[in-house]
């Protein structure tokens, strides 16, 4: 599984040999960042310009006949967009997270086996994702 970065404040000494792709999410979380930024860009462009910047397309442009080079990409950009929203809810499903425990006095947890870590994926953040997705 994944391991995320140190939760804000945290010394540095809390940084365990084993918690691997902190780098790798910092990546990913840019990509969905910009893959979310290109949905709220395109789909209202879309919804209201896409008759009159191509006339005469179908209201799916993957439906489009004859497909323009600037149809080509959108589709292509969408195909790729939606891929990488899948591949995030796989990558959620083994991504540890740290969480605020309060027994005791409040304190950061780092939840790293895999059952608790699909349970609060499951009960939490992947109905939203799903929604997001459709």
């Amino acid at each position: 599984w994944l391991y995320p970065e140190l939760p804000w404040g945290a010394p540095p000494s809390w940084q365990m040999p084993q918690m691997r792709g902190g780098h790798f999410m910092q990546v990913w979380e840019m990509m969905s960042f910009l893959a979310c930024l290109y949905v709220s860009a395109t789909v209202p462009w879309l919804v209201a310009f896409s008759d009159d910047a191509f006339p005469g397309v179908h209201s799916c442009i993957y439906l489009s006949d004859p497909m323009t080079t600037e149809l080509l990409t959108i589709a292509t950009m969408d195909i790729l967009v939606d891929l990488l929203f899948t591949i995030d809810i796989f990558i959620n499903f083994h991504l540890a997270v740290w969480e605020i425990s309060t027994n005791g006095s409040p304190h950061w947890q780092l939840i790293d086996d895999l059952p608790s870590i699909r349970s609060k994926y499951f009960w939490g953040g992947l109905w939203t994702d799903v929604l997001g997705q459709i």
